[in-house]
This record gives C-alpha cells, structure tokens and sequence, in this order.
C-alpha cells in the first residue's frame, strides 16, 4: 500500500480507539501527501468537529463542497 493509504488507516484506527490528537497528526500527513483523496479530507473534517475546531472543520467541507469535481475516492490496490 502507499504511505497516505497507510497513514490514513492507523489515523482512523487511532481516531477509533479515542487518541483523536494522534489521529489528527497521521491523518493530516496522509492528506499532505494526498490532498485530493475525499475520504481522508472527510476524516479529518470528523477529527477537527469532535475536537471542537469547527472552523477547521467547516473550512474542509467548503473545500470540498468547491472540489467536489476534482477529488476523488480511494482508489482499489
């Protein structure tokens, strides 16, 4: 698998298990390394709300709500 694909699961898994800062750092560095990947601008959208940062939040749901065209999902390996 690549590095972001790796990067987002072992955030997801952090972000399931309740470390929601751990998560938000390997989710953030699987979207800098993949910034047009809709799941991982989503996850981390969820990190930011249950984090309070709402700002943020809302900040990557326009993002993506103006990209809608040019992201895309994970693709199968």
């Amino acid at each position: 698998p690549e590095l972001p694909d790796l990067l987002f699961t072992w955030g997801v898994a952090l972000y399931r298990s309740g470390r929601v800062l751990e998560a938000k750092e390997k989710i953030s560095a699987a979207l800098a390394q993949d910034p047009d990947r809709l799941d991982i601008n989503l996850a981390l959208a969820q990190v930011h709300t249950s984090l309070g940062e709402l700002d943020q939040a809302i900040a990557i749901h326009e993002r993506v709500l103006v990209s809608a065209k040019s992201l895309r999902p994970r693709q199968p390996t």
